[in-house]
């Protein structure tokens, strides 16, 4: 006649699990899956966890757990006639934890749903340590009420003391600053026209040592005619859209050159920009070192 645990072993050989297996799939610790195939029902702490578990064993290995469970109760009356059960009376309070058997978990009577064990103990040390940290948090939350206004305080205090804040100084002169500004930066300055249309317009740059100047041509075409004066030509060209051309300025303090249409060229002088908007005819420009 087959055992329950016969049966128990045999199909899960069948399915090709091992004991460790079908222990995480089911949920059971080796142990108690061990004492049910061998048949070790008095091991295990009582009748009640014994039948969750061969049902819970049962339906992993697609077995019918009644049948099972009926030919455990057969088993279950003739070993409560023969003895106690000794797991049920042992005293886990002794000093030897090795032999303690650990069956992980608590069984449901209704649906048999698996909790973890609990401790007591570790329970109220943990309701303790929750209390703690709970007076701490707080402690240190009114500790935060208070002194965080405070320091909002000084800080913005000093922040404002700390300002740099411009005091304007009516009795100061404004032209002074704008002066000493005007003499650390490169600018340009507009001098005389001269009746000759050939000779043009005069321009001073100031704070520059050496003269450097570059033509953009934005639109159309313009015709550029150059050198150290009207009279002293050195060369001419056809700047046309996109094309820059950086005079010759090397060792110069003047510079002359003369523009077939102003307006489709932009003049940069050390940066400095003159103005061409709206100029259409031959023009003639002097650039000279101040």
């Amino acid at each position: 006649m087959y055992s329950v645990g016969l049966i128990l072993k045999n199909a899960r050989e069948k399915m090709n699990y091992t004991l460790k297996e079908i222990s995480y799939l089911c949920n059971i610790e080796e142990s108690v899956l061990d004492c049910l195939e061998n048949d070790n029902f008095h091991l295990l702490p009582d009748p009640f966890y014994t039948r969750a578990c061969i049902r819970i064993y049962a339906k992993s290995l697609n077995l019918e757990p009644q049948k099972l469970l009926s030919l455990f109760e057969r088993v279950s009356d003739n070993l409560q006639e023969k003895s106690p059960r000794k797991a049920v009376t042992k005293n886990f309070a002794s000093t030897d934890t090795d032999n303690i058997p650990t069956w992980g978990y608590k069984l449901d009577e209704e649906n048999t749903n698996f909790e973890e064990p609990i401790n007591k103990r570790m329970v109220i040390e943990e309701g303790n340590m929750t209390k703690k940290s709970s007076k701490v948090f707080f402690a240190f939350l009114s500790l935060a009420l208070v002194f965080l206004p405070v320091y909002f305080f000084f800080l913005r205090d000093n922040k404002a003391k700390n300002r740099s804040v411009y005091h304007y100084d009516s009795k100061k002169d404004l032209s002074s600053v704008v002066n000493a500004k005007v003499k650390t930066y490169p600018y340009l300055e507009e001098g005389p026209v001269s009746d000759n249309p050939l000779v043009g317009q005069l321009y001073f740059i100031h704070n520059v040592k050496k003269l450097d100047i570059v033509l953009k041509a934005l639109k159309g075409e313009s015709t550029v005619f150059y050198g150290t004066d009207f009279q002293n030509q050195e060369g001419h060209l056809t700047l046309k859209i996109g094309d820059i051309f950086r005079l010759d300025t090397s060792n110069k303090s003047k510079v002359w050159f003369r523009l077939g249409c102003p307006s489709n060229i932009d003049i940069l002088v050390n940066g400095q920009v003159i103005e061409t908007q709206a100029q259409d005819t031959v023009k003639s420009y002097r650039v000279q070192l101040k």
